[in-house]
C-alpha cells in the first residue's frame, strides 16, 4: 500500500516501525466484533481508549473517547463500529498530560512545532486551532529551550522521512509501548495534501 494511502492504524505501526514510542493498540475494523474477554482488556485493567477513522475521508472530528472502563466501551461500540473502524488502545488519559502538539519536519526548512500545555490538553486542541500556547521555528534541535519539546524533536528527527508533521505528546507519567512519557499519535504527510485530516 503506498504510504500516501496508509490508514491512522497503519501510520502508528509506522511510527513504531521508526522507534518512537506509540500506544499500545489494536485495530477494530467497520462492522467487525469485538471480544472483551480478551486478556488484552484484562492487562489494561479493564479501562481503554478508542480513536475513531472512517473507511474513507478525514477522520477530523470524529469521536474519541479516553480511559474509559470496558463496560462503557461494550455500549458505545456496536454504534461505533456501524460508522467507523476503531483503534483500541492502552487507557491513556489527557488529565496526565503536561504538553500536546505537533511538530513539522519539512525537506531545507526550519523544524516548526506548536504546543499547548497543562493537564487534558490533547493533540486535537493543538490541531483544531483552538489553543496554541508556544511555538518554536529553529534551524537546529538545540535552540529548542524547553528540554521535553527538545527530546520529543530529537527523537522525531531520528525518522527516515520528511514532509511531515507528527503529532506527540509529553505526559508526566510512563505510557505506550516503550512505557516512556514522550508519545507519539500519528502524523499528516504533506506531500500528499489530500491525506491531511487532522
Amino acid at each position: 500500500m503506498s504510504r500516501n494511502r496508509l490508514n491512522k492504524f497503519e501510520r502508528v505501526n509506522l511510527l513504531e516501525r521508526w522507534g518512537l514510542n506509540v500506544p499500545e493498540s489494536i485495530l477494530y475494523d467497520m462492522g467487525s466484533e469485538i471480544d472483551f474477554s480478551d486478556p488484552v482488556f484484562l492487562r489494561w485493567g479493564n479501562r481503554l481508549s478508542i480513536r475513531t477513522f472512517p473507511q474513507h475521508g478525514s477522520d477530523f472530528g470524529t469521536p474519541y473517547y479516553f480511559d474509559i472502563p470496558v463496560e462503557e466501551a461494550k455500549t458505545l461500540v456496536p454504534s461505533l463500529l456501524n460508522k467507523y473502524n476503531l483503534v483500541i488502545n492502552e487507557p491513556i488519559n489527557p488529565k496526565h498530560a503536561k504538553l500536546a502538539g505537533c511538530i513539522m519536519l519539512e525537506e531545507s526548512r526550519p523544524i516548526t512545532v506548536e504546543v499547548a500545555r497543562g493537564a487534558g490538553v490533547t493533540v486535537r486542541d493543538v490541531t483544531s486551532g483552538r489553543r496554541i500556547d508556544e511555538r518554536y521555528t529553529v534551524d537546529k534541535v538545540n535552540d529548542i529551550g524547553d528540554s521535553d519539546i527538545r527530546e520529543a524533536v530529537s527523537k522525531a528527527l531520528q525518522i527516515p522521512r520528511r514532509n511531515l508533521v507528527i503529532e506527540f505528546s509529553v505526559y508526566t507519567i510512563d505510557i505506550g509501548l516503550k512505557k516512556e512519557p514522550i508519545i507519539y499519535w500519528d502524523y499528516v504527510d504533506l506531500d500528499y495534501p489530500e491525506q491531511r485530516e487532522r
